[in-house]
């Protein structure tokens, strides 16, 4: 993965997620924390706890309007979206 790009990808979709009312958690599904696929209001508390262990988490909560460009990362393997979600499914132990 292309750093440099990663990095510019998350700032642009992190920058759309705090300016968004709904946002749509594309990581893998967590007991207790967050469902794949499904809408929230804003990052969920139990979420935002999850930060400090795993800083990437937070880019997983995108803006609806960008589900079809985190899918093409998520589908090619690189990019943000893809490296917040090896992060997620490494600690919880889930399968890509």
């Amino acid at each position: 993965m292309h750093m440099e790009g990663a990095k510019s990808d998350m700032l642009e979709l992190e920058s759309g997620t705090r300016q968004a009312g709904r946002v749509l958690y594309v990581g893998p599904t967590i007991r207790g924390v967050a469902i794949r696929n499904a809408v929230y209001t804003g990052i969920p508390e139990e979420a935002q706890r999850l930060q400090e262990s795993l800083p990437l988490f937070p880019n997983l909560f995108i803006p609806i309007a960008s589900y079809s460009r985190a899918m093409k990362m998520l589908r090619g393997h690189k990019g943000a979206i893809y490296a917040a979600y090896l992060e997620a499914a490494r600690h919880y132990g889930n399968k890509q």
